[in-house]
């Protein structure tokens, strides 16, 4: 099995994770993982919001965005093995938090299982969000859906706006990732074992018909730490409207706080006269 150095050295620079600003000496830093479908692009505002000190990471899945040209994974323990891999330079920090947003909470509660399994250091806190607890979900039958079906699915789960849905170039490269992921959890068998250590938060949408908020409270089983629950009105992408209070809370978890939002620069309307001012022009 190899060191952690050799994995380091190994997965330094890996197509698995896409850092978005250099954070040269972080306070801390946090690990998000996409929803089903999605990419890491999702988290960039994020990264930005963060502060200066918080190196945000996210995953990035194959078969989309800069890895569209390699095959999306169908196999959910290689998916789980691969992201466990490359993740595994960031856990030098002591202040790691993972982050999942629906098929992503998965996804994350499977690594932190597996980073414990093999020894390495777990993350200090894991948020899943708009997932109910895995002992509840064995796979998922939308892995057969057709090409309609899972435009019909996206609309239901207010997972793109119409206008986006309309972009036939956008859809194209969104459908066969979705049908990749559900394929992949397809693949997922819920099993037995300890429950993790760290503790753990579940998040979810008010109005989310897919994950219903007393779907949460399930997650108390899979921790021997601390469990909270937090509900934010929404549905299943009830993020869009709560970013900043769930990625307050992420920062809580580190002992940070929620940069104040920068103030943005009015630049003064052009009248004609300062249109004339500035070209050098003689009043009239």
């Amino acid at each position: 099995m190899a060191t952690m150095s050799e994995l380091s050295e190994r997965f330094v620079d890996s197509p698995w994770l896409v850092r978005f600003r250099n954070v040269v000496e972080p306070e801390a830093r946090i690990v998000c993982f996409p929803f089903g479908g999605g990419s890491a692009a999702y988290f960039a505002r994020w990264a930005w919001r963060a502060g200066d000190t918080v190196d945000l990471v996210a995953v990035q899945y194959p078969g989309r965005c800069s890895r569209a040209s390699e095959p999306a994974l169908v196999d959910f323990s290689v998916l789980v093995d691969s992201a466990a891999r490359a993740i595994v330079p960031l856990l030098d920090h002591g202040k790691v938090v993972f982050f999942g947003h629906s098929f992503g909470a998965l996804v994350a509660f499977e690594v932190a299982h597996l980073l414990s399994e093999r020894g390495l250091n777990p993350p200090q806190h894991l948020f899943v969000s708009a997932r109910g607890a895995p002992g509840d979900d064995q796979g998922n039958a939308c892995s057969e859906l057709g090409e309609e079906d899972l435009r019909a699915l996206v609309r239901r789960l207010d997972g793109m706006s119409e206008e986006a849905m309309a972009d036939e170039r956008l859809m194209a490269s969104v459908i066969p990732a979705l049908r990749a992921d559900l394929m992949a959890l397809g693949t997922w068998h819920y099993k037995l074992r300890p429950p993790l250590a760290m503790p753990v938060t579940a998040m979810g949408g008010s109005e989310d018909r897919d994950c219903r908020v007393e779907c949460l409270d399930v997650w108390k089983k899979e921790t021997s730490s601390k469990f909270t629950r937090r509900v934010f009105s929404g549905g299943h992408f009830y993020l869009n409207r709560h970013s900043d209070a769930v990625l307050g809370m992420l920062l809580d978890t580190a002992g940070l706080e929620l940069p104040r939002p920068r103030p943005r620069r009015v630049v003064p309307a052009f009248t004609p006269e300062k249109l004339r001012q500035a070209s050098g022009g003689a009043r009239a």
